[in-house]
């Protein structure tokens, strides 16, 4: 009768510590997912979600892109870059740099999406800016836009505070 008692009441207490364990390793993923958005944020590196498959198959329908701002002296033909395009202010495009024509104080910049049999062009500043793709991941922009939702936000905040005051009452209690 006492061996059952102790099983029973040592359940109870190795599901909390499992749960306190979780809740520790999640709370640590976040530290670091927020210090890397921060250290990326300080280095100039943006996040794209691709909306399109005009960039198809080097980049595919949401997938998470970053990117780096960079010198117009810096664009190379075979860039993957992204830009406001003229004719559809606010919406960053991303294409393919497919032919530079650099003159004192502006560049011509012609791009096309590998999957467009067309493409664009336009003119800059010469010592303006561009922002150049640096690492595609592959439909995480899927998980990037889901977040952006607000109660999934909420939903998030409520799941993190709950498993940091899980975390501090059980320190507290020393269970």
């Amino acid at each position: 009768m006492i061996a059952a008692a102790r099983t029973a009441d040592s359940f109870p207490v190795a599901s909390l510590r499992w749960a306190d364990r979780a809740a520790t390793v999640a709370i640590v993923a976040l530290a670091v997912l927020l210090t890397a958005l921060l250290v990326g944020r300080t280095a100039g590196v943006r996040p794209l979600i691709e909306r399109s498959g005009s960039m198809a198959p080097a980049i595919a329908t949401g997938d998470l892109l970053l990117s780096q701002r960079i010198a117009m002296g810096d664009v190379r033909v075979g860039d993957i870059v992204s830009f406001d395009d003229p004719r559809r202010p606010g919406v960053p495009t991303t294409h393919r740099v497919v032919g530079l024509r650099r003159g004192d104080r502006q560049v011509t910049v012609t791009t096309r999406g590998d999957a467009n049999p067309s493409a664009e062009q336009w003119t800059t500043a010469a010592s303006g800016q561009l922002r150049r793709v640096t690492l595609t991941v592959p439909k995480a922009g899927y998980v990037m836009s889901a977040l952006a939702g607000k109660t999934v936000r909420l939903g998030l905040l409520a799941l993190i505070l709950g498993a940091v005051a899980n975390v501090a009452l059980r320190r507290i209690w020393n269970l």
